[in-house]
């Protein structure tokens, strides 16, 4: 956003300055015309008007004189006031544009920092979520298991979300330290193939739990279970 503050006050200086203008041109040449017509008209008349009216030239002269400086005091009255115009209202109001102007942008530029501060984290989150999709997709890991005869391989493909819930009386737990490990430890015996079986949980030690599960038999296919003997 561009501010234009400095295009208002121009505007504003440059009343002020036609004002002046034609204050001086017009107005004050006026007055010099009456200064003009005044002493042309005191020089012609004079005589009439002293002869007439008796009275002396320094009584008509101090008499015109003290009118024309009343004249010349109008002008001067009307510039103090402008000048406190000017300097009061005109620059107040400039002061104000100027604030106006500065609240707006600084407005402005939060907005635009908060907006692309939201629109760069959720590019970020979805490039981070679309990598990691990326990455479980490529993996495939199969985990053979061979126990009185018999011999169970299980396929894991994706890595899925991780779920803490998973010790109960119809589970098997494969912890290995790796998945890319082809020799898991059992902290359970592995069940009979007539036992019921509800999941196999995959996963390797993180802390104090698994980190990668699943449940099985699984609908979607993201395990596979072969039974050989």
């Amino acid at each position: 956003m561009k501010c234009t503050s400095f295009t208002t006050c121009n505007e504003v200086h440059e009343v002020c300055e036609t004002h002046d203008e034609v204050h001086e041109i017009e107005t004050h040449g006026e007055v010099h015309e009456v200064g003009e017509s005044h002493n042309e008209v005191h020089k012609e008349t004079h005589d009439e008007i002293h002869k007439e009216a008796g009275e002396t030239w320094d009584e008509l002269h101090e008499e015109v004189h003290e009118t024309d400086e009343e004249v010349h005091k109008a002008p001067k009255e009307v510039h103090e006031s402008h000048d406190e115009l000017h300097e009061e209202e005109i620059h107040e109001t400039c002061e104000e544009v100027h604030k106006t102007c500065e609240e707006v942008c600084e407005t402005h530029e939060e907005e635009v920092h908060e907006t692309r501060k939201e629109e760069v984290h959720e590019t970020r989150k979805e490039e981070v979520r679309e990598t990691h999709e990326e990455e479980l997709l490529e993996s495939s890991i199969v985990v053979e298991l061979e126990q009185d005869g018999n011999l169970y391989k299980y396929k894991y493909d994706t890595w899925l979300e991780v779920d803490f819930s998973i010790r109960d009386e119809h589970a098997i737990v494969v912890e290995t330290d790796s998945f890319e490990s082809s020799a898991p430890e059992f902290p359970v015996p592995l069940p009979a193939p007539e036992d019921e079986v509800t999941r196999v949980l995959f996963g390797t030690e993180a802390g104090s739990g698994l980190v990668a599960l699943h449940e099985f038999p699984a609908p979607t296919g993201f395990l596979d279970f072969e039974y050989r003997v």
